[in-house]
């Protein structure tokens, strides 16, 4: 263990988004757009966990995304709102998306 450490976390969670848009920049065949809201999550499974944790907690979401003819690509922060459990930091991560818009 590293010093200051106080143990090691790993989970299964189930997000949902609640996401407002906003198109900044719009034209025939490229569009930018940025988006932010809150994200419930709930844990489904606690895989490796040193301490107790709460099973259900709030996160925010803030990104960017961009359109070009069908290919979609996005890039957004989620952050925890609150600690996670005992003195366990909010998680954060960053998520990269690329799509393919078949309609």
């Amino acid at each position: 263990d590293e010093i200051g450490s106080i143990g090691k976390f790993k989970y299964n969670s189930i997000d949902i988004p609640v996401m407002v848009g906003y198109n900044i920049l719009k034209l025939p065949i490229f569009k930018l757009r940025g988006f932010a809201g809150p994200v419930a999550s709930f844990v489904t499974k606690d895989l490796k966990s040193d301490f107790n944790t709460d099973k259900m907690m709030w996160n925010g979401k803030i990104g960017a995304g961009v359109d070009v003819w069908k290919v979609t690509f996005d890039i957004d922060y989620e952050f925890g709102l609150k600690k996670f459990g005992d003195g366990v930091k909010a998680p954060k991560s960053w998520n990269l998306t690329l799509g393919f818009k078949i309609i």
